[in-house]
């Protein structure tokens, strides 16, 4: 029983003295064991106690990987890396926040010629420079940004006139909203001639020629 456990109060002076004892004699007992149980716990182990049953947790060693391994660990991830260098170009990304910086060339040296201020804003990259991107918007304003600055987020822009969004992929299917030019879309997917998006909590088919930020020929699933 703990010193816990002990209830009620004593009638007298001799029945506190008995209970005192008897709590000592216990703490006693039970500090010697748990310093003879600590003892047998083997080093690198964790060792609880209390008035619970005593337990040794011992961190289980992390599995060596071996040489074969970690070639093929550093192989895939040096693939990775390099696949991502050298990205197709050109290639549609978009604007991972409301303000970004375009420069004249690839570097912070650079003087800014534009100041993108539309976050989710698709645009084009044409080339690559080590961080820097160069990218060009729907109205062909370019500069460099820096890579943190853009997400492969996809998203699309209407264009021309007021489009109406479908309920699907043909002319004649009924219509979910109508969106004006400028306004962005989450594009979502691509087939043929139509493509599903996203716009505010609406979801419909637009015409892929009736938006900007995908390609004619490109495939979206």
């Amino acid at each position: 029983m703990s010193p816990t456990g002990w209830r009620g109060e004593a009638r007298s002076r001799a029945d506190r003295q008995a209970l005192a004892n008897a709590r000592g004699r216990y703490n006693e007992a039970a500090q010697g064991w748990r310093e003879t149980r600590i003892g047998r716990c083997a080093r690198g182990a964790l060792a609880i106690y209390s008035d619970a049953p005593f337990v040794c947790i011992f961190p289980r060693p992390a599995p060596a990987l071996s040489r074969l391994a970690a070639l093929i660990l550093v192989t895939v991830f040096a693939a990775a890396a390099a696949a991502q260098d050298v990205a197709p170009v050109p290639r549609f990304a978009s604007l991972r926040s409301d303000e970004v910086n375009l420069r004249a060339g690839p570097g912070k040296q650079y003087p800014v010629d534009w100041v993108f201020t539309r976050r989710a804003l698709p645009v084009e990259i044409t080339a690559d420079y080590g961080q820097w991107r160069k990218i060009r918007d729907v109205d062909g304003s370019e500069g460099w940004a820096h890579q943190s600055l853009l997400s492969a987020r996809r998203w699309v822009m209407v264009t021309g006139e007021i489009r109406t969004l479908k309920r699907a992929p043909e002319p004649g299917a009924a219509p979910v909203a109508r969106a004006e030019p400028g306004v962005i879309a989450r594009l979502l997917a691509c087939r043929g001639a139509w493509c599903r998006v996203e716009i505010e909590r609406y979801t419909g088919w637009l015409e892929r020629g009736h938006i900007w930020g995908v390609y004619a020929d490109e495939v979206i699933e």
